[in-house]
């Protein structure tokens, strides 16, 4: 066999390398095309996971707050999710990609929600390698919180002026389905706990703490004889001068009988009551008087029991007791759903009107470890697992009573008097029957952000043109956000659903 010449092995030998120069150059070049068209992709990718995130929140938000409490309404999530994404989806037009309609799905299970958008990006140099376009799609889960620990005490107005309507519903009907629905709300969490303190001229305690050091509770009184009470009299005038106009609490009302009364056109009494029968404290207590701001002496300074004369079922403690915190989740719903049902208006002559103090007084002293609930987690635990302690103070009306010392035959007593008489006596001033309670509610309200309680404040159908008023509420929220000025039963709705949200976040999981 001969051997190539040498002429002709040189010659093979330069075809070998430009045949395997082309073939590296190839290479090359495809390995460039790959990053230029990987790196667009990945722009588009980047700027297509940031609008799926938001539009997979905005779903979880908006049905959630149109449905507290009810199943989630998954056709709106979806409506919401796709066009959230179609306004703001705005991507370089150098990226060319193809984007298709977002996906939705929605779990019962464990209210996890994803939103997925496929996309194409359209390749440049890839397409030598035959490789027209590259794949990809961009997901986001959005679940239903699990929010941070809460304690939240909700102090809720129940004076007699709730019982008046407000665009065709009796207030208080409104107030209890407002403040179910924040528990529906907050009960899908097991970190919170919901206590509520119904406030009027009194307050009344539950009967598991009469035992309490914080409490002076008066001997039981026994009855010498029969009393009336007149419920159709007319001209109802008291010796010392003081007249009643039959407005109570600002709503049109009947006059009541005791023994300081005299009266004409007295129609039928219902009298109760006989010789030697006994009547015992029923948990109803007043604010005491000079310590307003400050809570921290409850075991040392006790809440004085009001006297049992008047503790009969139109007296001062026809009212709601107090419920401690309780867990909104499980069988503790239930428990705080039936106290909201008991929250009516008081609707009687002494313990009817509005002293907005004593309300926030005993949420504050719900939320603060020790005396005399004892229940709230201590400052430090708070810090370190992240609690937050809130208070919902709602109110129809301005102050028109205050607290002030009645000397009997027992001891001294905090009693509370009516400051829309006037009567210059020891309980109001008759220049300024409102200044002692309204200075003592701002007091408080102080110390209550000083301590760092969120105040959420919901004003409902206060006169507007009592700025004073007005101005001094929304003071006391912790920021102009959290006052709510409801004139009517859907705002006052809306306020509490605002305050739900206020209270929970969503959060992405992936």
């Amino acid at each position: 066999m001969p051997m190539p010449s040498p002429g002709n092995f040189w010659k093979n030998r330069r075809g070998a390398v430009a045949v395997t120069v082309a073939l590296a150059a190839v290479t090359l070049f495809v390995a460039a095309g790959v990053a230029v068209d990987m790196a667009r992709a990945y722009r588009a990718q980047h700027a297509l996971q940031y609008n799926v995130d938001q539009a997979a929140i905005a779903a979880a938000a908006v049905a959630y707050s149109e449905n507290p409490g009810a199943d989630p309404d998954i056709n709106k999530m979806e409506q919401v999710a796709a066009k959230y994404f179609a306004a703001n989806n705005a991507l370089s037009e150098d990226l060319v990609v193809v984007i298709e309609p977002p996906q939705f799905s929605y779990s019962d299970d464990d209210d996890d929600l994803v939103v997925s958008v496929p996309a194409t990006v359209e390749t440049t140099f890839l397409k030598i390698a035959d490789i027209n376009e590259i794949k990809f799609t961009v997901s986001s889960n959005v679940v239903r919180p699990e929010w941070g620990p809460l304690e939240l005490v909700l102090a809720l107005d129940r004076t007699w002026s709730m019982s008046a309507l407000l665009n065709g519903t009796p207030k208080y009907v409104t107030l209890q389905k407002a403040a179910k629905d924040l528990v529906t709300q907050l009960s899908a969490s097991a970190n919170t706990s919901v206590g509520i303190v119904p406030f009027a001229t009194y307050l009344k305690v539950p009967s598991n703490y009469w035992g309490e050091s914080w409490i002076k509770i008066p001997p039981p009184y026994s009855s010498a004889g029969t009393v009336c009470t007149y419920p159709n009299k007319k001209g109802c005038t008291m010796v010392p001068g003081r007249s009643f106009d039959c407005i109570r609490d600002g709503v049109p009302a009947t006059c009541y009988n005791d023994p300081y009364e005299t009266c004409t056109d007295l129609g039928e009494p219902y009298c109760y009551g006989s010789p030697g029968e006994i009547f015992s404290f029923d948990g109803c207590i007043s604010s005491r008087v000079g310590l307003l701001d400050s809570i921290d002496s409850a075991t040392t300074i006790p809440y004085w029991g009001l006297f049992p004369f008047w503790n009969l079922n139109w007296g001062p403690c026809a009212q709601t007791p107090m419920l401690d915190l309780t867990k909104a989740a499980g069988a503790g719903k239930q428990t705080l759903m039936d106290r909201i049902d008991q929250l009516v208006p008081v609707n009687n002559a002494f313990s009817q009107n509005t002293y907005i103090a004593g309300g926030l007084e005993f949420a504050m002293h719900m939320l603060t470890p020790g005396l005399p609930f004892n229940t709230a987690v201590t400052n430090d635990v708070a810090q370190e697992l992240g609690f937050t302690k809130a208070i919902v103070l709602m109110t129809d009306g301005i102050n028109n009573a205050k607290p002030f010392k009645n000397y009997n035959d027992w001891g001294v007593s905090w009693w509370t008097a009516d400051c829309s008489s006037n009567d210059g006596g020891a309980g109001c001033s008759t220049q300024e029957p409102r200044k002692g309670a309204d200075d003592a509610l701002r007091s408080l309200c102080t110390k209550a952000k000083n301590s760092g309680f969120v105040i959420f404040v919901v004003s409902l159908a206060v006169d507007e043109s009592d700025v004073y008023a007005l101005n001094m509420l929304q003071e006391c929220a912790s920021s102009p956000d959290n006052f709510f000025n409801a004139q009517t039963s859907e705002q006052l709705l809306s306020a509490f659903q605002r305050i739900g949200y206020a209270l929970k976040t969503l959060r992405i999981t992936g």
